[in-house]
């Protein structure tokens, strides 16, 4: 029977994750441990030595295809074996197969549990080793230990803290199965030694981690972090981590536990938080029922193990500021299918067909809700590479932090030789000396990045470079001798290396990439960047409905008393087909007082009928940006004296629908009302526990940049309506038009 159900979960298993394996990367970590398990690098602590040492044996398979697929596969099949184990140790510990198996499928169904399983990340060995070891445990719960025993519960001891140091923490569930059952005089001298003997083959991927952090060469952290024993052991227990934990205050304590009672019941259904409240309440008419099913003798051992679990995973996640912060919460996962199959096996006791069934109809419900939650599997990182990169000018350098931005790059330019000519600069912290550099490689090179992290880049490199739009990105120059940063003036082409190509082509220039070959089209249709060049756009400029004279200030349209803008238009960033299109515009700025310094510009683009842009509640396809950070320091010019335009621009956000767009300009006040709840510094629907990684990874997507996230509307209309207490003079002017036919049949 054992042999039958662990073979059972693992075909189900596979059979949900295989079909549903991301292609390639993701976000977050998936780039950077495909890299690792490539080259046998160290990713971010703790190092995960054996998941990067099985991955790099799953690449050796003879498989065609993406080097990450092959990665995450692994992921799959230790997820599938992951929860066969669990399944295995509800069975050893009294559980009816079918129950425990269906606590097993549930596990699997959860939304997070499928998305890790199908992506290169290391949370399902985590669940294979703790599941491992808890069946290793209850091994010894009677009768003699051996050395095959002993040998088990070491190894995956040593094994589970060697990949995550918090393993010890889960490890303690354990201790109900064996307490009280006379383990230290059943435990002799064989079992002594094979306990030690798999301490010892259990430690052997740390000492791993330890031979390879003393690599000079090692790219995915500085070659400095991790040299020597004390920087191994820094590592290992991701010291630089801890200031991250215990540092909200109780308010947001609570909020985040609000946002971890919505994730479980939205990704695993209300069942999951609802029954193994069960497990806990004993019913008075079950209670009587003496069967000799195991429920008497699983009860004492799963319940402590599963509430434990879920007290020590759980707990830590809630006090850990980390993007991703959700996905460490398996574990809990596990535990609450645990609780749960311990309350209805409690409460059916009497009637264990009952149970059964009820079970059983809660996993499948979980497996159809996980399918349902499922991300696309569009390689979005991929794309987001292709598209940010496409403008970028040949030997460019691009600064990058050391997370959510270099590791899909980093991963392309190691499987696909991904432009090779690029320099990436990891700008986690900025000083003097990384002033200096930039300054020295920016006289030299194009230096180009999203400047979104750290949050005060832009602020620290203002003073000393000249900061202009460049699609996705932002490119720093260093102004002339005499010239202050702040200034944008003609002398300077603000993008010179990103030519203005007409959109009247039937196809666009340049070719996809061989190695890109298998990648998605734009979603949305014709309305995306498309073989047929879906944008409408007769000429190079965008059309008016304003008569611009460029040459003068006569007859031009004003936005407030200050602000004459000139002719928007459209580009294609780069070439290929999965290059961009930007919308740049210019507008000149007239005799600014010191108040006038600190008004905001925004541009906005929508459709003629009002429709607006939109993603996760906020907009896309806009700027927004502070007149007095752009204009010359010092001088703030007389009535009528024009200082040199100011060039902007934003990228279109794939997926337009038809139809035909206007971008108009404005002028806004320096701050919003509070009321308004205009401006959001994160995304406003997000769950805490991802909150600041999934506002950085949209930034990045959309080229939203370092921008302040604009609340979304209904229609233009009303997002005037809420913009009114904000507008500082002046009704929106049109600065272009431009149309999306309907995509063809």
């Amino acid at each position: 029977m054992a042999v039958a159900l662990w073979l059972v979960v693992v075909l189900i298993g596979l059979a949900l994750f295989l079909p549903t394996l991301n292609p390639g990367i993701t976000w977050y970590n998936s780039g950077e441990l495909a890299a690792a398990a490539m080259t046998l690098d160290v990713p971010h602590p703790p190092g995960y030595p054996l998941f990067t040492r099985l991955a790099n044996l799953a690449l050796q398979v003879p498989l065609a295809g993406e080097p990450a697929w092959r990665v995450n596969a692994l992921a799959a099949v230790l997820g599938a074996l992951g929860a066969a184990c669990f399944a295995l140790w509800l069975w050893l510990a009294g559980l009816g197969a079918v129950m425990a198996g269906a606590a097993a499928v549930w596990m699997m169904g959860f939304a997070t549990f499928w998305e890790q399983a199908t992506n290169a990340e290391v949370y399902t060995l985590e669940i294979l080793l703790l599941a491992g070891w808890l069946c290793a445990s209850l091994a010894c719960r009677s009768g003699p230990v051996g050395a095959g025993k002993g040998l088990a519960v070491g190894l995956c001891f040593a094994l589970g803290v060697g990949n995550r140091p918090t393993f010890a923490g889960l490890a303690l569930a354990a201790v109900p199965a064996v307490w009280n059952t006379g383990l230290p005089g059943r435990f002799g001298r064989e079992a002594r030694f094979g306990l030690l003997l798999g301490l010892v083959l259990g430690a052997l991927p740390t000492l791993d981690l330890f031979l390879r952090l003393q690599n000079p060469d090692r790219v995915l952290m500085d070659p400095l972090v991790g040299q020597g024993f004390d920087g191994f052991w820094r590592v290992f227990t991701a010291a630089d981590f801890r200031k991250a934990l215990l540092v909200f205050p109780p308010d947001e304590l609570f909020r985040r536990f609000v946002d971890w009672v919505r994730f479980m019941a939205g990704e695993g259904g209300p069942a999951l938080l609802l029954l193994p409240f069960l497990a806990f309440f004993p019913s008075s008419r079950t209670a009587a029922v003496s069967q000799n099913d195991g429920t008497d003798r699983a009860l004492p051992c799963i319940v402590p193990a599963g509430a434990w679990i879920l007290l020590v995973n759980s707990g830590f996640v809630l006090n850990y500021n980390a993007f991703e912060a959700h996905t460490m919460l398996l574990p809990s996962v596990l535990a609450l299918c645990t609780l749960a199959a311990a309350g209805v096996a409690r409460w059916t006791r009497g009637r264990p067909g009952w149970g059964t069934g009820l079970l059983a109809v809660v996993a499948v419900c979980g497996v159809l809700l996980g399918a349902s939650r499922l991300s696309p599997r569009d390689q979005e990182a991929n794309r987001w590479a292709l598209r940010m990169t496409a403008g970028v000018p040949h030997g460019s350098t691009l600064l990058v932090s050391n997370d959510v931005e270099f590791r899909p790059l980093w991963y392309l330019r190691l499987a696909h030789t991904f432009r090779p000519d690029l320099t990436f600069r990891l700008i986690d912290a900025v000083g003097p000396e990384e002033i200096e550099v930039l300054r020295q490689e920016a006289a030299r090179r194009p230096v180009l990045g999203s400047l979104i992290y750290p949050p005060d880049l832009r602020e620290k490199l203002r003073p000393f470079f000249r900061l202009e739009p460049a699609g996705f990105l932002t490119r720093l120059w260093v102004p002339p001798a005499g010239q202050p940063t702040g200034s944008q003036g003609t002398a300077s082409p603000a993008t010179p290396s990103l030519p203005v190509i007409p959109l009247d082509d039937n196809h666009l220039p340049g070719g996809k990439p061989a190695w890109a070959a298998d990648l998605p089209g734009s979603p949305g249709g014709g309305a995306g960047l498309a073989s047929t060049g879906p944008l409408a756009m007769p000429e190079t400029h965008v059309s008016s409905r304003h008569p611009w004279r460029q040459g003068g200030t006569s007859d031009v349209v004003s936005v407030g008393s200050f602000l004459q803008p000139l002719p928007g238009r459209l580009r294609i960033e780069g070439a290929g087909p999965f290059a961009p299109v930007v919308f740049s515009y210019e507008y000149q700025v007239v005799g600014t007082a010191s108040g006038e310094r600190n008004t905001v510009v925004g541009a906005f683009l929508h459709r003629d009928d009002g429709l607006l842009p939109e993603r996760h509640g906020v907009l896309v396809g806009y700027d927004v940006h502070r007149l007095g950070d752009l204009l010359p320091a010092g001088g703030e010019g007389g009535s009528g004296e024009l200082v040199p335009p100011i060039h902007r621009e934003f990228v279109l956000p794939e997926g337009l629908a038809p139809g035909t767009w206007s971008v108009h300009l404005l002028a806004l006040r320096p701050e919003p009302p509070p009321e308004a709840g205009v401006l959001r510094p994160f995304l406003p629907h997000e769950n805490l526990l991802n909150l600041e990684g999934a506002t950085e990874v949209f930034r990045l997507q959309y080229g939203v940049g370092d921008r302040p996230l604009v609340r979304a509307s209904r229609d233009w209309s009303t997002f005037l309506q809420v913009l009114a207490p904000w507008m500082g003079g002046g009704d929106p002017v049109d600065i272009g038009r431009f149309g999306i036919p309907p995509a063809n049949p």
